[in-house]
């Protein structure tokens, strides 16, 4: 299985660098409207702007966002190895469904770069270099402060960009914003350990929650983009259990 997972993961890797040549990010301005309709008038990030206040706060946040690369995996680690063969079955299968249907089919249908990476694909588009130059001062303030989490989002979409044109091949290569998939593998971790354990799920919803204004105000994604995830997510999971549970009915039936 864990043979499987990396050689999937490598496929969806190679499918999400593909997108931009499949459909150069043709959704952004539409997702940049919507979050406007959203927040009665404003971009997301900037209705939120009160929080760049707290420099510390954002490196907290930004803290938790990296953080989300290792509860992924040891979260899939845990199904894998759990002695529940339907727990394991309906996330292992859920966790693969998410990354395909959402991180690639819907990345493919609905593509966009993302707050951060308009200006750089279009010089002339200016709507968020504002909150670039905001994440470059918080940074600056933690710099001077010697604080020890920075604004590491900043350097971790510098490496993205240089990826793109270069087209190098590196961990999590390709742009993609729409859908959200650091929120799609958020909700799916909550909802799978709700079933596990009670406190443990409602922990995650929290962490979720923050996973998903922290990818608004680090200029990852517009708030749409994880409002598309949550819906679609959740009916991948429900899908999957109630074909897992009816699988195992059989199969009982048949023992």
């Amino acid at each position: 299985m864990l043979l499987a997972i990396n050689v999937f993961s490598e496929c969806y890797s190679i499918i999400k660098g593909m997108i931009y040549f499949i459909d150069p990010f043709s959704f952004d301005f539409t997702f940049h409207k919507m979050d406007l309709f959203i927040f009665n008038g404003y971009p997301a990030w900037q209705f939120f702007d009160f929080i760049y206040e707290y420099p510390k706060i954002i490196s907290i946040i930004n803290l938790m966002y990296n953080f989300w690369f290792f509860l992924v995996w040891g979260s899939l680690l845990y199904f894998i190895f759990s002695l529940n063969n339907n727990y394991r079955m309906k996330y292992v299968i859920s966790w693969v469904l998410c990354w395909f249907v959402i991180g690639n089919i819907l990345a493919i249908l609905l593509s966009s770069s993302g707050p951060v990476f308009v200006h750089r694909l279009n010089s002339g588009n200016t709507l968020y270099l504002p909150l670039i130059d905001t994440l470059n001062r918080v940074n600056n303030i933690l710099l001077d402060i010697d604080w020890p989490i920075k604004v590491w989002a900043l350097n971790t979409q510098d490496m993205l960009w240089n990826a793109f044109v270069s087209n190098s091949d590196i961990l999590g290569k390709g742009i993609s914003a729409m859908p959200s998939m650091h929120v799609s593998m958020s909700v799916l971790m909550a909802l799978s350990f709700w079933h596990v354990k009670r406190s443990l799920g409602l922990l995650l919803w929290v962490y979720t929650f923050i996973i998903y204004f922290g990818s608004i105000i680090l200029g990852w994604h517009y708030a749409v983009d994880g409002i598309v995830s949550v819906p679609v997510t959740y009916l991948i999971w429900k899908i999957t259990s109630l074909l897992c549970d009816k699988s195992m009915i059989l199969s009982k039936k048949n023992d």
